[in-house]
């Protein structure tokens, strides 16, 4: 030990480097600053002192056979990188066969390899601060990188919501019983979402869809997957502004959510919008065509969703695909009382792979909904209260027969209950297992400044790093986040986002007449929807329809993978107002 205490304190009384006489002559350096020097070298030869003293006290347990074959010094002073490593030696902890720990103080590192002293354990071992030290020095850089990455969304808009004078009735009574999607709508009404954006909220609990590929059996995944489908309303019923009208060729990313999201805009009459996700395990891929025709009535609104919702997930027993179709919305009283919304009408899940069904209906009150067993259970008590947004459901097998029995509310929670074979009625209400339930909304629900947006909907406009090109993302110019009259009415400049609002749609129609309008880049048409489907889907109010849908090209991520979007040539500039 003597010869090894000898070799450390050779390099404790060599000069440093970075602290010779000429180098600190030149600088200015002051002499206070060399006396430094010298107290920091008497403090590292006391460090190591102690340091060296305490491998000789832990030593003594061991043979000296042992110990030279365990420790390993190299003397290059070229490979000690900084003398003050040896102050902060670090510990790991191992096991042996026996899956006893062993712990290891790190003498010294070079570039091949790194020595360490073995130590038994003992009474004396190392204190709890020295570990934890020791495990600071060594986890400092991981988490360093970690926390650089790590990226902190906004909880709430730039600005509160700018309250403006609007007469509805007016505009009301030159639009009544047209279809809205073909109306330019002034930009109060709007929330700073476009649609092609507010279609990835759909997608807020995909955890239910993680459970549904997780699941051992069908008609527990297709529970998951229909309560999936009826949770996509829940951030809805308060937000009674609509989204910005898409313009042609506009797109819109997400992908730090656990999956990867696209949308375009790839008709303008109707208004059309193709979508594509995929969980970022490649467990189950979302995708569909979305439309909708508004029209007004005497006092309300209108919102029929047209599209197929189709879905795809991986389970234990293959593949499974699923399909729906989303259920209509109404908004009460938009000129006189007090304005609400609701969702009336049916989901139907259906199971394509084994002919299973999941099944919900909302309702208003109690008087629209069937009866229920447990007339103490909190739904019943709800139901008596006249609360809104009811939900029940059912999940059936290919012989009709019913297994689970969906219950809730859709904007707080939905319970599944399984059906006892025996009695042929439902477990009681405090067995029900509650697979769902909505996320808290900003400033506990009282959320009118940020347009009752959710937190998710309050990332979606965000230009944070992980999305802006002057930070070194990859990302179209098509992009939501870069419309121009969203952003300032984000920021509260309602009359100037007006005023950019109309001279973008004014830019649409005149390459509309042009011939130069914007070609969808990353779908392109599907299968021909059968006359069946398009006589069902084909309202009176609307003129245009829908004859195919649109299916992902897979071509975006691998632009966004390994090329830029920046070199596309193809991809028309719709946020340019200049030109």
């Amino acid at each position: 030990m003597n010869r090894i205490r000898k070799k450390i304190l050779r390099y404790v009384h060599r000069k440093p480097k970075g602290f010779r006489t000429e180098e600190t002559l030149e600088r200015g350096i002051d002499r206070t600053q060399e006396l430094d020097v010298n107290e920091h070298n008497n403090s590292l030869l006391k460090n190591l002192e102690i340091e060296t003293n305490t491998v000789e006290r832990r030593s003594k347990s061991l043979s000296s056979s042992n110990l030279i074959k365990e420790v390993n010094l190299v003397s290059r002073e070229t490979e000690i990188e900084e003398i003050d490593n040896l102050t902060c030696s670090s510990s790991i902890i191992a096991s042996n066969n026996n899956n006893r720990p062993i712990e290891y103080i790190k003498v010294m590192k070079t570039n091949s390899e790194e020595s360490f002293v073995s130590i038994k354990e003992s009474e004396d071992d190392l204190s709890v601060e020295r570990l934890n030290s020791s495990k600071t020095c060594m986890e400092n850089e991981d988490t360093e990188k970690k926390e650089s990455f790590k990226i902190i969304r906004r909880k709430d808009l730039p600005v509160p919501k700018t309250s403006s004078r609007f007469s509805l009735l007016s505009m009301m009574r030159q639009v009544f019983g047209k279809d809205l999607s073909r109306i330019s709508m002034p930009i109060c009404l709007n929330e700073p979402l476009s649609f092609v954006q507010r279609i990835s909220e759909d997608l807020e609990y995909h955890n239910l869809l993680e459970k549904a590929c997780n699941s051992k059996y069908i008609d527990e995944r297709v529970a998951y997957v229909t309560v999936f489908a009826s949770s996509a309303i829940s951030s809805t019923f308060l937000r009674l502004s609509k989204p910005f009208n898409p313009l042609l060729g506009e797109t819109f990313e997400l992908t730090h959510r656990g999956f990867k999201f696209i949308a375009e805009q790839v008709m303008h009459h109707p208004p059309v919008a193709a979508y594509y996700a995929e969980s970022d395990d490649g467990s189950w891929v979302y995708w569909g065509t979305i439309w909708s025709i508004m029209s007004f009535g005497p006092n309300s609104l209108s919102i029929l969703p047209q599209g197929t919702v189709h879905l795809k997930i991986k389970t234990v027993d293959g593949e499974e695909e699923y399909s729906w179709e989303r259920p209509n919305c109404i908004i009460h009283n938009i000129i006189f009382g007090t304005t609400w919304l609701e969702w009336l009408g049916d989901i139907n899940v259906t199971s394509n792979n084994h002919g299973y069904k999941g099944k919900t209906s909302f309702f208003t009150d109690s008087n629209n909904s069937h009866s229920w067993d447990r007339y103490n259970s909190n739904l019943e008590k709800a139901k008596r209260s006249k609360r809104r947004n009811i939900v029940t459901g059912s999940v059936y097998n290919e012989n009709n027969q019913r297994l689970f029995c969906i219950e809730g509310q859709s904007d707080y929670e939905i319970q599944i209950s399984s059906l006892n074979s025996q009695s042929g009625s439902y477990h009681p209400y405090s067995k029900s297992n509650v697979v769902w339930r909505c996320n808290p909304h900003p400033h506990d629900g009282d959320n009118s400044r940020n347009f009752f947006l959710t937190y998710m909907a309050l990332e979606l406009n965000e230009i944070s790093d992980d999305y802006n090109p002057e930070k070194g993302a990859n990302m179209p110019i098509t992009d939501s986040r870069f419309r121009p009259d969203q952003r300032l009415y984000e920021s509260g400049d309602v009359d100037g986002a007006q005023i950019i609002k109309g001279l973008l749609e004014e830019k649409q129609r005149k390459r509309e007449k042009n011939g130069t309008s914007a070609v969808p880049r990353w779908f392109t048409k599907g299968k021909k929807l059968s006359s069946s489907v398009l006589n069902a889907k084909h309202s009176s109010v609307s003129k245009d329809v829908v004859e195919y849908e649109w299916e992902f090209t897979h071509e975006y991520w691998n632009y966004k993978n390994s090329q830029k979007f920046s070199d596309l040539n193809d991809i028309v500039d719709i946020f340019n107002i200049e030109t």
